[in-house]
């Protein structure tokens, strides 16, 4: 081999050791994320249509691909929330990428809980300036819990002490001759009732946070109080002449101890996550 021959074969080699170290091998992503309210290890236990809110921890990665284990797929570094509308146990998995191809994945599982009904309390009535105004003397009771179908309308009532007409989800037995300190009264109930989210409010928000794509009336939880002169509907979430008085309905949960309740005025529907 010629000393120019020589000298042109290093120069190559050289280069190409040049090149070589000039692009180095990207460091691997590490996949990771944090759920509010959660401890790294634990179980996520909400209640259907609750949010879960997210914060990617991840590094070294390009692109996030989430699975909520239930076929639907987002994308993003920051989703932030999710949510889950039918109860079961879920893997949330969070799958990271970086350019050179290398990837990344970890998992919280999520029980996603139906919030099914108990019981319903009378929790209280007034026994005069009741709608009509008319004062009771130990009167018969019955608390009564509605629900209109999806995208089904009712014409309003013909007067304000009525209420629409929708589908009766429980009746209450008559409880009669009912004095002020018998509150609350309390009715359980024989049949598996599951709390429907998305029918809660209207207009279509679940907590103002959340569209469903809802467009019934919802829940009607309303009190009917009975005398010798007649029956009258002395509270309902229906009316907005009751709801200038007593608000919308609530709801409050509470996944620690394993409760939740729904209230409007005076009838309360309390029950368990299941």
């Amino acid at each position: 081999m010629t000393t120019i021959t020589r000298f042109a074969f290093i120069s190559v080699l050289a280069l190409a050791s040049c090149n070589k170290e000039s692009d180095p091998i990207q460091p691997a992503p590490v996949a990771s994320f944090s759920v509010a309210g959660a401890a790294s290890n634990d179980v996520i236990k909400v209640g259907t249509y609750d949010a879960i809110v997210v914060t990617n921890t991840s590094t070294k990665a390009d692109t996030y691909t989430w699975s909520l284990g239930n076929d639907s797929i987002k994308t993003g570094a920051d989703p932030r929330i999710f949510r889950y509308s039918k109860a079961g146990t879920y893997s949330l998995t969070l799958t990271v990428q970086n350019a050179d191809g290398q990837k990344s994945s970890t998992s919280r599982t999520i029980r996603v809980l139906d919030r099914v009904v108990k019981q319903v309390a009378i929790v209280f009535a007034r026994f005069e300036n009741a709608s009509p105004p008319h004062i009771f003397d130990r009167p018969t009771l019955q608390a009564v819990v509605r629900l209109g179908p999806d995208k089904v309308t009712y014409p309003d009532p013909t007067n304000r002490y009525t209420s629409y007409n929708a589908p009766v989800v429980f009746r209450s037995p008559l409880v009669q001759n009912v004095t002020e300190n018998q509150f609350p009264l309390i009715f359980p109930l024989t049949e598996r009732l599951v709390l429907d989210i998305p029918t809660l409010t209207n207009p279509l928000e679940y907590r103002g946070r959340n569209k469903t794509g809802y467009s019934g009336v919802g829940y009607g939880l309303e009190l009917y109080m009975q005398d010798a002169t007649g029956t009258y509907l002395a509270s309902s979430s229906y009316q907005s002449l009751y709801l200038t008085q007593a608000g919308n309905i609530t709801l409050r949960d509470d996944i620690p101890n394993n409760k939740f309740t729904v209230q409007y005025s005076n009838i309360k529907l309390q029950g368990q996550y299941e």
